[in-house]
C-alpha cells in the first residue's frame, strides 16, 4: 500500500480514537470515582471495541507498506529538538512524579535509569553537531526501556492496591508500548536486526504515539472547558506522555522518509545493440508487400 494512505489513516485514526478516549471521560465518566456511569456502562466498552478495532486495522495497514529503511535516521534538526524535548520530560518525570508505594526498590531503579536515560537523549541529539560522541557506545541507549520498564513496575504496583479504571489502563497502555518502542529503537541504533525492528517499530511506534495522545489531550481539553473533576491522572504524568508523542512521531518519520530508504538497483539491463536505427529500419515493414499489391 502507498506509504501516503497509511500515514493519513494514521492520522484519521489518531483523531477518532483521541476523541473516542475524550467522550468516554467526559460523557460516560463519574467524576467523584473514574468509573464509567451505570446508564453509560455499555457505551463506554462499544468505544474502547471502537478504539481497539481501529488501532487493529493501523496495525494492518502499516505493516502493508512498500518502504524499507536502509538504516537508522541520519540525524537533524527535529530529531534532535525531539530528543531534548523527550530528555527535559523525563528529567520531569523523575523530579516531580510520586509513587505510593512499598516497592522503594523499583522506584530507586524507575528515577536511576531515567536519570540515564535523559543524558543518553541528550546524547542522541548533539552526536551529529560533536564528532567525539560519536566514539560513546550506542549501547547506552539501553537505559530508555529500563527505563519505562521500571516505571510500569512501579505504577503497576500502586494500581494494583486500587480499583482498576479506565485511566489506570490507559496509562499502562502507555507504558507498555512506549517500552516495546524503545526496545526496538535500541535494536535499529545498535545494527541489531535493523531490518526486521525497523519493520516492527512502524506499527509499534504509531500505536504508542495514538495512546501516548490519549493519555494527554483529553486532559488537557477537560482542564480548558472546566471540567477538571473528570480527570484523575497524575497532572505531572502528562508531561512524559506528551514528549513521548512528540519524539516517536518524528522518529519513525524519519525513519520511513525517502532519504533513508534502500533503492534496489534493476535486475534487467537493457540489450547491448550495435547497429543503427537506420539498419534496424529495414527489417520492419508496414503496408503490403510488394507481391501481394492488387493487379491494376
Amino acid at each position: 500500500m502507498r506509504y501516503t494512505r497509511i500515514v493519513l489513516f494514521y492520522v484519521l485514526c489518531a483523531l477518532a480514537v483521541v476523541y473516542a478516549r475524550l467522550a468516554q471521560m467526559q460523557y460516560l465518566t463519574e467524576p467523584g470515582s473514574g468509573f464509567f456511569t451505570a446508564d453509560g456502562t455499555i457505551a463506554a466498552f462499544l468505544l474502547v471495541g471502537f478504539m481497539v478495532l481501529a488501532l487493529g486495522a493501523l496495525v494492518v495497514l502499516s505493516l502493508m507498506t512498500r518502504r524499507a529503511p536502509s538504516a537508522a535516521p541520519a540525524g537533524s534538526t527535529l530529531l534532535s529538538i525531539s530528543a531534548i524535548v523527550l530528555s527535559v520530560a523525563v528529567l520531569y518525570d523523575v523530579t516531580f512524579v510520586s509513587y505510593i508505594t512499598n516497592a522503594f526498590l523499583f522506584v530507586a531503579l524507575t528515577k536511576l535509569c531515567g536519570l540515564v536515560s535523559a543524558a543518553s537523549l541528550l546524547f542522541y541529539a548533539l552526536r551529529s553537531k560533536f564528532a567525539f560522541l560519536n566514539r560513546v557506545s550506542s549501547l547506552v541507549y539501553i537505559s530508555l526501556p529500563l527505563f519505562f520498564m521500571f516505571k510500569l513496575i512501579s505504577i503497576f504496583t500502586v494500581y494494583a492496591t486500587v480499583s482498576v479504571i479506565a485511566s489506570n489502563v490507559v496509562t499502562i497502555a502507555f507504558l507498555c508500548s512506549a517500552l516495546l518502542f524503545f526496545l526496538y529503537f535500541v535494536k535499529i541504533e545498535n545494527s541489531v536486526m535493523a531490518g526486521r525492528s525497523s519493520y516492527a517499530i512502524f506499527p509499534v511506534g504509531m500505536i504508542a504515539s495514538i495512546i501516548s495522545l490519549c493519555c494527554f489531550v483529553p486532559h488537557v481539553v477537560l482542564f480548558y472547558i472546566g471540567k477538571g473533576s473528570l480527570v484523575h491522572d497524575n497532572p505531572h504524568g502528562m508531561v512524559l506522555a506528551a514528549a513521548f508523542a512528540f519524539f516517536c512521531c518524528v522518529y519513525i518519520f524519519s525513519l520511513y522518509s525517502r532519504k533513508n530508504l534502500v533503492h534496489h538497483k534493476r535486475k534487467t539491463h537493457p540489450l547491448a545493440v550495435d547497429t543503427t536505427y537506420h539498419d534496424m529500419s529495414s527489417h520492419f515493414y508496414s503496408g503490403i508487400m510488394p507481391e501481394d499489391e492488387p493487379e491494376k
